[in-house]
Parts: structure tokens; C-alpha cells; sequence
């Protein structure tokens, strides 16, 4: 019951101080437009995508000392974890802006900007470049999945590797959600004006009704009713002196 009645407690207080929540929830919408619309600057994935292929045990291959041969290739996930780190490998990604001539990235940066991930139950790896120039974000990711196949080739003397799916040019920016962003946000002002209001509650200790009093463990020696004012009216009643 008296949960019930706590919990009706609260309610009215929130409402009693729904300015609170309107205006606060309002400035947090429009800061998250503002963060959305003005402040996040965009950025482009370009995706590519590679399939581990089964070499044919007949098919010609190449003799290296300490290299292996295309019949003891076996696709597997410790053969996909180490295709992984050879996408981001150093020199994978410095040939790679060499030969795209892109000057304003670093290795470390595109490291950065670079994932690998593993298509579930599949031999496919789906790599994404992210950069603010899209164009560039194509280029980026087309040249690593060529650098890379030829860096498998040409290390391991084995050609498994085959690219399924060209980078596109991406028309829209991948990290910018207006929608999100602004419902984030929103959610935020609500809790924090909530926060606010028992925060003002907290550190208000007037004593507003006679449960109050019964709280802080005092006795009510006496209630007094509430008294409206009455207006007098001029003319008949109490005129006479």
C-alpha cells in the first residue's frame, strides 16, 4: 500500500513540476539537432568483399622453400584469423597508399579505419574502409583486397583468394543518424530533468502536509481548516454604522 501511494507521490510531483520536464527535454532536442545536423562530421564506408576458395589439388603451384603448398591449404578459421591480420598487416597497408598515392593517411590510420570481419558460417570476408572523402573510402578498400590477395600469393605461393564484391562509391554517410542521435538525446534531457526534480524535492524539507509532521516522529497538537477569504459585498449587509 505504501508503495502505491509513494508511487502516486511521485507521479504528482512530476507533475507539478512539468516545466521542468518541457523545457529541459526541449534543450536536449535541439541540442541534438545541433550535434546531428552541425557537429558530427561525415564519414564513408566503402565495403569489399573476398571468398576463401579450396585450391584443386591438381592445379599447378608454386615451389618455395618454407612456403606452403596449395594441397595442404585447408580454409579453416585458423586460416581466416590469420588472412585477418594480414589485412591490417604494416606492409599490406603502406603498398596500398603507395600505390593509391593518397597522401593524407597513415598506415596506423588506415589500421584504423580498417575492419575485417567474417561472414558467419561462410570462407567470406566482408573488409570496410571508413574515410571522409568517399571517393577515397572505394579506392581504399578496392586497393587493399588486391594488395592483399597478391600479399597471400606472393608469401605463401598460394592463389585462394577471390574478390566477389567491388567497393562502390558509398552516397550516404555511415556515421550519421539523425533520427538516433535526437531520440538519444531526448532521452537524456528526460532523465535528467527527472533527476532535477528529485534532486529539488530532496533538498526542499517544508513541511507541506500532516504526514510530513507524523515523519520526523511530532505529535499534531492541532489541525487548523483552511480558511478562504471571503469578499465583502457593499449594500445591504454590514453597510449600517
Amino acid at each position: 500500500m505504501e508503495e502505491t501511494i509513494d508511487l502516486k507521490n511521485v507521479f504528482k510531483m512530476m507533475w507539478e513540476k512539468k516545466l521542468i520536464i518541457i523545457i529541459t527535454t526541449m534543450l536536449a532536442i535541439l541540442l541534438g539537432f545541433i550535434y546531428s545536423y552541425r557537429l558530427v562530421k561525415p564519414k564513408y564506408t566503402a565495403k569489399v568483399q573476398i571468398v576463401l576458395v579450396q585450391i584443386d589439388k591438381n592445379q599447378e603451384k608454386k615451389s618455395n622453400l618454407g612456403a606452403l603448398t596449395q594441397s595442404d591449404v585447408t580454409i579453416n578459421d585458423k586460416i581466416i584469423a590469420t588472412y585477418q591480420k594480414l589485412l591490417t598487416n604494416d606492409d599490406v597497408l603502406t603498398q596500398v597508399i603507395q600505390n593509391t598515392q593518397i597522401v593524407d593517411i597513415t598506415p596506423a590510420e588506415l589500421k584504423k579505419s580498417t575492419t575485417a570481419t567474417v561472414v558467419s558460417n561462410t570462407q567470406i570476408l566482408d573488409i570496410q574502409v571508413t574515410n571522409k572523402n568517399p571517393e577515397k573510402a572505394a579506392i581504399l578498400a578496392n586497393e587493399l583486397a588486391k594488395v592483399f590477395k597478391e600479399k597471400i600469393y606472393n608469401t605463401y605461393g598460394i592463389d585462394n583468394v577471390s574478390i566477389t564484391l567491388v567497393a562502390e562509391t558509398p552516397k550516404e554517410p555511415s556515421n550519421i543518424h539523425h533520427m538516433k542521435d535526437i531520440l538519444m538525446f531526448t532521452i537524456g534531457g528526460i532523465v535528467i530533468a527527472i533527476f532535477i526534480i528529485l534532486l529539488i524535492n530532496f533538498l526542499d524539507n517544508t513541511i507541506k502536509s500532516p504526514n510530513d509532521i507524523e515523519e520526523l516522529g511530532l505529535n499534531i497538537l492541532a489541525e487548523f481548516p483552511e480558511i478562504k477569504e471571503m469578499k465583502q459585498v457593499d449594500g445591504n449587509k454590514g453597510g449600517n454604522k
